[in-house]
């Protein structure tokens, strides 16, 4: 990182960012447990309301984000990814303060929230958490793969995956506890309502989901085991045999397996959005620069691509692929390759964790000196 700002020459404005950073959001001197003390010495305006709601969604919270603020709790070292998240998640809101000595930063957690966080160790607290975080990954999985869905249409398949019937005891209360399970998930950018509809965050607006809605004809997907651990994780990219095939081929020609990965992830998040069939990529390897070696190898990309399309989970198919409707390949006659004369500077440019609670807080008996630091 401080090379990349060295080369692109913002030493000066990236230290007054940072001279700005601390000023706001950290708390000069040795961390503290001690609320008040916390409060008296914070930046003014930093929390003037903290809304100390964690008792109310903790076994809401997601599994991943419970576990590091555990983590932090009991002064466990934590990564610069991990510390930029808790910046950006924890500290606005109270759960975590920041501290600074000048040289280093420091996260503490205050009494009162470690107070809430000893209910990790009861036993029914942590058979709720795993409840709920198994739910989070379903309905991650449903907007991966529909994108947007009725509230009853995310009951059905909540209920299909686990083999149930609505008929069941255990099912009678599931459209309440989704109507107030949803809004914490909403709260955390994951997905948005819209009266009787749940919205992927990546559909804006209320046109974007309708016309949606209006290709999908077909019945909705309902994922298996293998496919709601991937989708809960984040993961809708599937490396199948077909990936490997037109990864192979193309990153033949570009020589840079990063760069590769990084087209054929984008590309596959707007097959699955937006349904680009292979002029749309092509015309994205333009904007990558790629020019292919000979026509041949371009026939060939182009080949392998039809076959991974059509593997690919789309929202338009209610999550299947045109492998399993039956559908025929992308038709190859009329597919423009990329231009192989035109130099390249004058082309034109188109625009579930389900296995384990979290980590129980524990005592700290660590000195000051061995606890969770990170140099800024």
């Amino acid at each position: 990182m401080d090379a990349l700002i060295k080369k692109a020459g913002l030493e000066e404005e990236f230290k007054k960012l940072s001279e700005m950073f601390s000023d706001s959001f950290l708390i000069k001197g040795e961390e503290t447990e001690e609320l008040k003390e916390a409060l008296h010495r914070a930046p003014d305006g930093l929390y003037k309301d903290i809304p100390w709601y964690l008792e109310d969604r903790l076994a809401a919270m997601d599994i991943t984000r419970l576990d590091l603020l555990v983590r932090i709790m009991n002064y466990e070292p934590v990564g610069k990814m991990e510390a930029a998240n808790v910046m950006a998640e924890f500290v606005p809101v109270g759960l975590v303060f920041a501290f600074t000595d000048g040289e280093n930063m420091t996260f503490a957690v205050m009494k009162e929230v470690k107070d809430v966080l000893m209910m990790l160790h009861k036993p029914e607290m942590q058979e709720m958490i795993l409840t709920l975080n198994n739910m989070r990954y379903v309905i991650r999985a449903v907007l991966g793969l529909y994108g947007v869905c009725t509230l009853k249409q995310l009951q059905n398949t909540l209920i299909k995956v686990t083999g149930g019937n609505e008929e069941e005891d255990k099912f009678k209360n599931l459209n309440k506890i989704l109507e107030e399970y949803l809004p914490f998930m909403e709260e955390d950018g994951e997905l948005w309502l819209d009266e009787k509809y749940v919205v992927s965050q990546y559909l804006e607006t209320k046109k974007d989901y309708k016309r949606l809605l209006r290709k999908q004809k077909t019945d909705y997907y309902i994922p298996d085991d293998n496919v709601i651990m991937s989708y809960g994780q984040g993961k809708m990219l599937v490396k199948n045999p077909e990936y490997e095939a037109v990864f192979k081929l193309l990153n033949r020609e570009i020589r840079d397996q990063a760069q590769t990965e990084a087209i054929l992830e984008e590309a596959s998040e707007y097959v699955i959005m937006e349904d680009w069939e292979i002029p749309e990529i092509m015309n994205r390897l333009y904007d990558w620069e790629m020019v292919f070696s000979s026509e041949k190898a371009a026939e060939k990309v182009t080949g392998a691509l039809s076959r991974w399309l059509n593997t690919i989970r789309r929202w338009s198919e209610c999550g299947h692929s045109r492998n399993e409707l039956l559908k025929s390949d992308v038709d190859l006659g009329n597919i423009a390759c990329p231009n192989q004369s035109e130099p390249a500077g004058e082309r034109a440019k188109k625009i579930y964790p389900m296995t384990r609670a979290p980590a129980v807080p524990g005592k700290n008996t660590r000195s000051a000196a061995a606890r969770n630091r990170m140099t800024r």
